[in-house]
């Protein structure tokens, strides 16, 4: 592996200095109109399986799960416009037209695997580089964000091996350094974008009251509520993460805290994350 932690560092601080309050008032008016997509963004392993199945349990909804899409329409108008640079600096030289191009591609694409359904939920986490990109875009997408306690949702990520580029995960002093920057980077969308197209969900809270973060997703989502959102375990629709076995069972409360078993070998990763906790249950 080959991990530049500065580059990297510098790749998150880049996009928060071109997504601000400028650069939206200037784009405000260059978006698609539809409400089709639903992105649920996040660290790995901070409930966005359980939360997409929720929501994906709806009758107007479809789960499309981990789809590369968006990446691959800003790809593709990059292969048409060799003159355009990479994101994040391609925000602020596209041309309205080129908006519209990536936007009616994505839509295109998710239409075609949902078989055009009202609402289509977007799984691939790392959207959440693109949270500002895809509200000048689609400014009636709904992003969700899933949260989870640090130490935990890095632990769980520590012993999972991705299939995915991930070269920050094998070190825990790398990781919770990675983890800190994504939080920056949360914060700035947190305070930037509108609460009608941005919102967080807690696993600990999901876990804790299923139906009253369950109710709050869907009104978000702007769907009627249907009980059939609690059954989401009973689903039948594919899942291809790390949490496969988890989401086929009903909800359950052992994985919160689980990192407190592995006592004063998690250091690095807690002073990484420069968070105090209490170490006695």
């Amino acid at each position: 592996l080959t991990y530049k932690e500065s580059e990297v560092f510098s790749f998150f601080d880049d996009i928060k200095k071109v997504f601000n309050e400028e650069y939206f008032e200037k784009h405000k008016d260059m978006g698609n109109p539809s409400a089709v997509p639903i992105f649920i963004v996040g660290m790995p392993r901070s409930g966005s399986t359980l939360t997409e199945q929720i929501v994906s349990s709806h009758p107007r909804v479809f789960g499309a799960g981990e789809i590369k899409n968006l990446s691959v329409c800003i790809g593709m108008l990059r292969q048409k416009f060799p003159s355009v640079p990479k994101f994040p600096a391609l925000a602020e030289v596209i041309k309205p037209t080129q908006l519209s191009s990536i936007a009616k591609n994505y839509l295109g694409m998710i239409n075609r695997i949902s078989n055009s359904a009202e609402r289509v939920t977007d799984k691939l986490l790392t959207n959440f580089f693109f949270a500002g990109l895809i509200h000048t875009m689609f400014p009636n997408a709904k992003i969700i964000h899933t949260k989870r306690n640090p130490v935990d949702s890095c632990l769980s990520t520590y012993t999972k091996l991705f299939k995915d580029d991930m070269p920050h995960s094998y070190d825990l002093t790398e990781l919770g350094h990675y983890y800190r920057k994504y939080e920056e980077l949360m914060e700035h969308w947190r305070s930037i974008l509108p609460a009608t197209a941005f919102t967080e969900i807690q696993y600990e809270d999901m876990v804790g009251d299923t139906e009253t973060q369950a109710r709050r997703l869907i009104e978000f989502c702007g769907l009627e509520w249907d009980p059939v959102c609690l059954k989401s375990h009973e689903s039948g629709r594919p899942v291809k993460t790390a949490s496969v076995s988890q989401v086929r069972k009903p909800i359950y409360k052992t994985s919160v805290e689980r990192w407190r078993r592995y006592g004063d070998q998690l250091n690095p990763l807690i002073e990484a994350l420069g968070i105090e906790v209490e170490k006695s249950a």
